[in-house]
């Protein structure tokens, strides 16, 4: 507990409920792809070295959106949420260290992931290409 307390947001909410706000920031930015909207929330968070999750937490959402939509219907949650991180990128609102922590995150728990969304490690492979292409991620 005492160290969620140091690690957690600035503005000191546990990191439980941290983690409810990045989940509901993306399920709205998914739905609304306003790239505006969601960089203010991530600025209102106040918790710039706790970006990683949302990272994580992002592409976990994406994942699990498109492996239960088989349709093709306009752009996938993943490369939404490619752009996103971009676009924070892009304004200095996100660092790419924090995009990069995030994936290491995700491949430490991709078995899991894969047990909902059998797909998984291959989107994680093609989200990777597009955060590189969309410069949020330096190429190893």
């Amino acid at each position: 507990a005492r160290l969620e307390k140091v690690w957690g947001p600035g503005d000191g909410r546990p990191v439980v409920e941290l983690k409810e706000v990045i989940d509901q920031l993306v399920e709205e930015y998914l739905l609304s792809r306003e790239l505006d909207e969601a960089a203010r929330c991530v600025r209102e968070m106040n918790a710039p070295h706790f970006h990683h999750e949302l990272v994580k937490r992002g592409v976990k959402i994406a994942m699990e959106k498109d492996g239960l939509d088989h349709n093709d219907s306009g752009v996938s949650c993943l490369d939404a949420i490619a752009a996103l991180f971009s676009f924070l990128v892009k304004n200095a609102i996100l660092s790419e260290y924090q995009v990069s922590k995030g994936i290491s995150r995700l491949h430490k728990v991709l078995s899991d992931i894969k047990l909902d969304v059998p797909a998984a490690p291959a989107m994680l492979e093609e989200f990777e290409e597009m955060a590189k292409e969309g410069g949020c991620l330096i190429s190893a």
